[in-house]
């Protein structure tokens, strides 16, 4: 549960120091921590959203995003809330922004693995699948959200791009190897070894 009057005061009042800043390192347990600040603070937004205090929601969630910045603090999954209370607090603006930083880390992500050797996905094959995953909540997000259809199919159309750079088609000078337990009528093709 949150008292959200009480909350609101509390985070109003923290001091940040130099969180949101540039300037210094954000040592590995310092961005961990913003685990924690991140849900809690989309706990309050959601609150305040559901008691129709959206002002608030937004300002809590626009001091989220400066004192942890995307860059800075990683962790992107946490950003969905955000994303999702910004829209309904009617500041599509934001909420676009956010997920096209969000969605550019996870695009960085997929095009780096996407230039890897087949050997070197298959050894990272559950970063990109993660990655991936993570990436298609930002686009639930957007259709659940967003009402220009227009913005949100071409966002799916880039996403789906990104999925093709994994595809069955391998480049010609690696040949895909395929386990011989995979039945004959999956649709791939085997390359002799």
């Amino acid at each position: 549960r949150v008292d959200s009057e009480k909350m609101y005061d509390l985070v109003k009042n923290w001091d940040w120091g130099n969180s949101g800043s540039e300037d210094i390192y954000h040592d590995v347990e310092s961005r961990r921590n913003g685990i924690t600040y991140r849900g809690n603070l989309a706990r309050l937004i959601e609150s305040l959203i559901n008691e129709n205090q959206l002002d608030k929601a937004e300002e809590i969630a626009d001091i989220a995003m400066d004192k942890m910045p995307v860059d800075i603090f990683g962790y992107y999954t946490l950003l969905e809330p955000y994303i999702s209370a910004y829209y309904s607090v009617n500041a599509k603006n934001k909420a676009r922004k956010l997920y096209m930083d969000v969605s550019t880390k996870y695009q960085e992500n997929l095009t780096y693995y996407s230039g890897l050797s087949i050997l070197n996905q298959e050894q990272v094959a559950e970063d990109i699948y993660v990655d991936i995953e993570r990436y298609r909540g930002l686009i639930d997000v957007l259709v659940l959200k967003d009402d220009d259809r227009d913005f949100v199919e071409a966002e799916m159309n880039k996403f789906n791009n990104f999925i093709r750079l994994f595809g069955a088609e391998a480049p010609e000078d690696e040949p895909v190897r395929i386990d011989k337990d995979i039945p004959s009528d999956s649709g791939v093709i085997e390359v002799e070894n």
